[in-house]
């Protein structure tokens, strides 16, 4: 504790904890609590520990990647509640059950147990899919008989500077990971330095006996203390769950500077604005999440844009280039990739406000209604992409908060027949521009799916996803983008089955992928959203 307090203060301007309060609560009320943070950095197995030892609670036992395991930090995690597990158990039938019996035994003798549900750290900054194998084994640990409520706690690890970024850029590039050695630990002491805010929000609590209650009424029918079986229902139920703490994580997400701006400075075309502008729309981006926030455990920085650039500025992650009409902020190309981490991490929390902004942007005059059918319809779609939790009732309420946002600030109009627009006085410099610029790497996404099923299909799901991959590395290349989600093949994959699962996406009688009656819908209404120039490239 002594070391890592050194170690903080010499990092970190400050470490921001949230809602531990309710963390406390489960303690005193006699809970097992299984932690489940998001993973960004090595930095989250002590940073999460100390901070839980710092608000009274016992340490939790963590499962920890078995390359962590050398010396002499192994020894070290070890004693302080670490446990060291292979990456995959595929194919080990005694070291699995081994492994579920001791995680049961933890259980039953009291201890909070801590493991990260994506099975590995964010190379892109987004929160990757769940691995579910430690969730089932928790689940039938409960199965056993465990007298105590288990309930999970989600919890968002949020940094200013993760210190791996760049490593992340070249693994995601094809380098080779490098292994984790105790010259690697020196070289990170010798670079020490100021890093920003650290951020460590506790987010809503899920309790499994509650949540089996709810979904599986007769679980209790298969809890067997001697032998508990793998029932029929655990899978599904599971990957139910997994999907909701991803959600949760996402819910808690702290937004700071750094992300804000990367935000920012990644939608301008040339990522570059005046200081000037650049403050006036962190000033904007703010107010939007005060008007309309994204969830009641999502936590804004409690000061202005012109404060939050300064602190980014002596951060180093932006270039300042002075002239006799004011400064310039701007990302260098190498920043610019960097920034493309920081901004994943808060982008799903503006998913919504740049839909809003983008279609009056895009379209002359809309209606309420139809904003409203056209922005949950794509929500729907990217909400496994982004674990969003906005159910239809949700959207409308957060439109309709948008829309007063933008309308008190005279940047849309509504006409007495109820349609809205754009104010054109306001279209040269409106951040309403800007603002729906922040969806438009992931509407490009769709279109391209779109597309290329409505043109090629029938098509295997295969050759769709190298299609669609050959497409997006080349758009990525003629526009600049720097985003690495943008041409992974599991994030299009991802999408495509997703628009499987909502009948875009037919299967023929040969079982190949072709184009629904519903996708010629949804394809008129990106057209609209995507600009000519890159609907253009995708047709040639």
């Amino acid at each position: 504790a002594r070391i890592l307090h050194w170690l903080w203060n010499r990092l970190y301007s400050s470490i921001e904890v949230n809602n531990a309060s309710t963390v406390k609560d489960l303690a005193q009320e006699g809970h097992e609590i299984i932690y489940l943070p998001c993973h960004r950095s090595h930095m989250d197995y002590l940073l999460l520990t100390y901070i839980i030892y710092q608000q009274g609670l016992v340490i939790p036992r963590i499962a920890a990647g078995i390359n962590l395991n050398f010396w002499p930090a192994g020894p070290i995690f070890r004693k302080a509640g670490a446990f060291f597990i292979r990456r995959s158990f595929r194919g080990d039938r005694l070291y699995s059950a081994i492994f579920r019996e001791y995680l049961a035994l933890l259980f039953e003798r009291g201890y909070s147990v801590k493991y990260y549900s994506e099975g590995g750290r964010s190379r892109t900054g987004k929160l990757l899919a769940p691995k579910t194998g430690m969730l089932a084994m928790t689940i039938q640990g409960l199965l056993r008989g465990v007298h105590r409520p288990l309930t999970i706690v989600p919890v968002y690890l949020g940094y200013e500077h993760v210190m791996e970024v760049g490593t992340y850029h070249k693994e995601l590039s094809g380098s080779k990971k490098q292994g984790e050695s105790i010259l690697g630990v020196f070289k990170a002491i010798k670079n020490l330095r100021n890093y920003g805010k650290g951020f460590v929000n506790f987010g809503q609590p899920i309790n499994i006996n509650q949540f089996l209650n709810k979904q599986v009424p007769d679980w209790k029918n298969d809890i067997d203390p001697i032998e508990p079986k793998k029932p029929s229902w655990l899978i599904p139920q599971v990957n139910i769950l997994a999907e909701q703490v991803m959600v949760a994580i996402n819910k808690s997400a702290a937004i700071n500077g750094v992300s804000l701006i990367a935000l920012i400075l990644h939608a301008s075309k040339t990522s570059a604005l005046s200081q000037y502008e650049l403050e006036r729309q962190l000033d904007f981006f703010l107010q939007i999440q005060k008007a309309a926030p994204y969830s009641e455990q999502l936590i804004l920085p409690d000061t202005d844009g012109k404060s939050l650039l300064n602190e980014t500025i002596k951060l180093n992650k932006v270039t300042v280039n002075k002239d006799s009409f004011g400064d310039i902020i701007s990302l260098s190309e190498s920043a610019a990739i960097e920034m493309g981490y920081y901004r994943n991490n808060i982008l799903h929390c503006y998913i919504l406000p740049s839909l809003v902004c983008r279609i009056l942007s895009k379209t002359p005059k809309v209606s309420q209604q139809a904003l409203q059918q056209h922005i949950a319809q794509i929500m729907s779609l990217l909400s496994i992409d982004f674990f969003l939790w906005q159910d239809e009732a949700v959207i409308n309420q957060q439109v309709s908060q948008v829309l007063e946002c933008l309308n008190q600030q005279e940047l849309v109009k509504q006409s007495k027949a109820g349609y809205w627009s754009v104010n054109q006085q306001q279209m040269a410099l409106s951040p309403v521009n800007l603002l729906g610029e922040c969806v438009d790497e992931t509407l490009q996404r769709l279109i391209i799916i779109a597309s290329l099923v409505s043109r090629l299909g029938p098509i295997t799901k295969g050759d769709l996803e190298l299609k669609v991959v050959a497409i997006a590395k080349r758009l990525s290349v003629l526009n600049n983008i720097h985003a690495p989600e943008f041409i992974d093949l599991k994030a299009q994959a991802s999408l495509i089955n997703e628009m499987k699962k909502q009948q875009y996406i037919s299967l023929d009688e040969q079982g190949l992928l072709i184009a629904h009656s519903n996708l010629k819908t949804l394809k008129a209404i990106l057209t609209v959203l995507v600009d000519i120039s890159i609907l253009q490239s995708i047709a040639r």
